[in-house]
C-alpha cells in the first residue's frame, strides 16, 4: 500500500488556491492523507468544490 500526504496548503491565500487550480495534486497513492492547516473552518463551505472527489 503506497500513502501519499500534503500538508499546510493554505487554500484561504489566493496565490496557493490559484497554484492548486493550475497544478492539483495527482494521486499517485493508495490513500491520501492531508495534513496540516487545509482552510480555516470558517471558510471550510467556500473551499466545499475541493474536499469532493
Amino acid at each position: 500500500m503506497r500513502i501519499q500526504y500534503c500538508s499546510d496548503l493554505h487554500l484561504e491565500f489566493w496565490g496557493n488556491k490559484k497554484y492548486l487550480e493550475a497544478d492539483p495534486i495527482q494521486p499517485v497513492g493508495d490513500i491520501l492523507i492531508l495534513a496540516g492547516d487545509i482552510v480555516p473552518f470558517s471558510m471550510m463551505r467556500q473551499f466545499d468544490y475541493f474536499f469532493e472527489p
